[in-house]
């Protein structure tokens, strides 16, 4: 340390200064490799999966009838729940995952549909179909395409 007097508004101060020894130079190296480090383990801890951006996909409807659903068609998800308005249907997205529609609200994934529509675990298909509770209203709703965030 290097000791210098210097004066402030008419009093003495007494200012110290560090002086760096030649020694010191892995100092910031450590210093700045821990925080290069450090956040490299923050971002990395991060699921990519698990956070998404407001994207457009795709939006189609279908309900429970045998038109939309197969001649087995029972009115019961793909999660084992019966259907009802504010359920979607995406291969990909874990059952229960909140997703909101531009101009429509809130949804629950709770179905799944055909793989070469909507994707699977490995293939991600920017696909939603909206449960809706009559054929002819599935049938006006049509193709749209909206901005979906995942919640």
């Amino acid at each position: 340390m290097k000791k210098k007097d210097q004066w402030y508004l008419g009093q003495q101060i007494e200012v110290r200064k560090y002086e760096r020894d030649k020694k010191d130079w892995w100092f910031p190296i450590i210093v700045g490799l821990t925080i290069l480090f450090g956040l490299g383990a923050i971002l990395f801890s991060c699921r990519s999966d698990e956070v998404y951006a407001a994207e457009v996909w795709k939006i189609t409807s279908y309900c429970a009838c045998q038109k939309c659903c197969g001649p087995n068609a029972q009115g019961i998800t793909a999660s084992g729940k019966k259907v009802s308005e504010g359920m979607v249907a995406c291969n990909w997205l874990p059952f229960g995952t909140k997703v909101n529609i531009e101009g429509l609200g809130v949804f629950s994934v709770q179905d799944r549909g055909a793989k070469s529509l909507f994707g699977s675990k490995t293939n991600h298909i920017k696909h939603l179909d909206v449960f809706l509770p009559t054929h002819k209203q599935a049938l006006k709703f049509g193709v749209k395409y909206l901005e979906v965030k995942i919640i």
